[in-house]
C-alpha cells in the first residue's frame, strides 16, 4: 500500500534474520518472531526481501567495500565520518555524566604518565636487549626471586630463602591460618589423631584471625613477662592439646619461643612449679 504522494505506509516484507513474512509499518520496527530490529523498508521492499542470505551478505560486503573506497578517496566523506564519530562519543560520554575531554583535562598529569611509561619501556628494553650478562647477574643477586622465567613455586622458595622479612611474614601467616582454621591444618598433619586433628575436634569457633592477631601484637610473654621481638612470639595452649586441652579463646596465650619450648606438653600447675623452683 502507498499514499498518493508515493511514500510507503505498509509493505509486505520478510525478516532478514528469521525469514518470517510480516507487513512493515513505519512505527513498528521489530520482528514479532525473533525480536530483531527491522531494517529500513528500502532494503526489504520487493524482491530483495526474498533473496537468499548469502546473496544479501554479498551485497552487504560490496556496500562496505564501496564505503571504504569512498573513505580512502573522498576527503569530505572522511571529515563527515570523523564528525559523526565525535558526535557519537559525545553522546556516550553525556549518557555517562561526563564530558569527552575529562580524562585529559590535567595535561601535567598526562605528561607525567607519558614520561613514566617511556622510562618503563626504556628499562624493559635495556634489561631484555642491551644489558650484559655480568651486569644482569649482579643485579639479580640482590633480589634473585624476581629473575624472569621462574615459576611461582620457584619464586616463593628463593624468596623464602633469601628474604628474612618475607620468611617471617609467611611463618606468621601459616601459624595464624593453622590456629584459625584447624581443619586446614588437620589435613597436613602427619599422623591420624595428631595435634591439629585434636584442635579441630575441640574447636568451638571462638578462635578467629582477629583474636590471633591481637595475641601476636602483645609485646610481653605471658609466662616470663619478658619483652619479646615479633619473630620470637608464638601461640601456646595453656592446657596442652596432648593433655586434653581445647582449641578455644580462653586456652590460648602468647608466649616467647623459649618458654614455649620449655613448657612443651606440661600441665599448667606443673609448669608453674617448674618456673617457681
Amino acid at each position: 500500500m502507498s499514499t498518493p504522494n508515493g511514500s510507503a505506509v505498509a509493505v509486505l516484507c520478510a525478516c532478514k534474520y528469521c525469514g518470517a513474512k510480516f507487513t512493515f509499518h513505519r512505527k513498528k520496527r521489530k520482528c514479532d518472531d525473533c525480536k530483531h530490529r527491522r531494517p529500513s523498508p528500502r532494503y526489504q521492499r520487493g524482491s530483495h526481501a526474498l533473496l537468499p542470505p548469502e546473496v544479501r551478505d554479498r551485497k552487504r560486503q560490496l556496500k562496505t567495500k564501496r564505503a571504504r573506497e569512498r573513505f580512502r578517496t573522498d576527503p569530505a566523506y572522511r571529515a563527515w565520518c570523523a564528525k559523526r564519530k565525535r558526535d557519537r562519543r559525545a553522546r556516550q560520554a553525556a549518557a555517562r555524566g561526563r564530558k569527552v575531554g575529562d580524562r585529559i583535562a590535567n595535561f601535567d598529569a598526562l605528561q607525567d604518565r607519558l614520561i613514566e611509561r617511556n622510562a618503563r619501556d626504556a628499562w624493559k628494553y635495556w634489561m631484555g636487549v642491551l644489558a650484559p650478562a655480568a651486569w644482569l647477574d649482579a643485579y639479580w643477586s640482590v633480589q634473585p626471586w624476581r629473575r624472569p622465567g621462574l615459576s611461582e613455586a620457584q619464586e616463593w622458595r628463593i624468596r623464602y630463602q633469601h628474604d628474612p622479612e618475607f620468611r617471617q611474614s609467611e611463618r606468621e601467616r601459616v601459624t595464624v591460618r593453622r590456629h584459625a582454621c584447624p581443619d586446614y591444618a588437620a589435613q597436613w598433619s602427619r599422623l591420624p589423631g595428631g595435634r591439629w586433628q585434636r584442635a579441630a575436634a575441640s574447636a568451638d569457633g571462638t578462635v578467629t584471625r582477629a583474636l590471633l592477631k591481637g595475641l601476636m601484637d602483645q609485646a610481653h610473654c605471658s609466662y616470663c613477662h619478658a619483652d619479646t621481638a615479633r619473630p620470637d612470639r608464638e601461640i601456646d595452649h595453656v592446657w596442652p592439646l596432648a593433655r586434653g586441652g581445647s582449641h578455644t579463646e580462653d586456652n590460648l596465650v602468647m608466649a616467647c619461643a623459649a618458654c614455649n619450648i620449655r613448657k612443651s606438653a606440661k600441665r599448667p600447675l606443673q609448669w608453674l612449679a617448674m618456673c617457681s623452683a
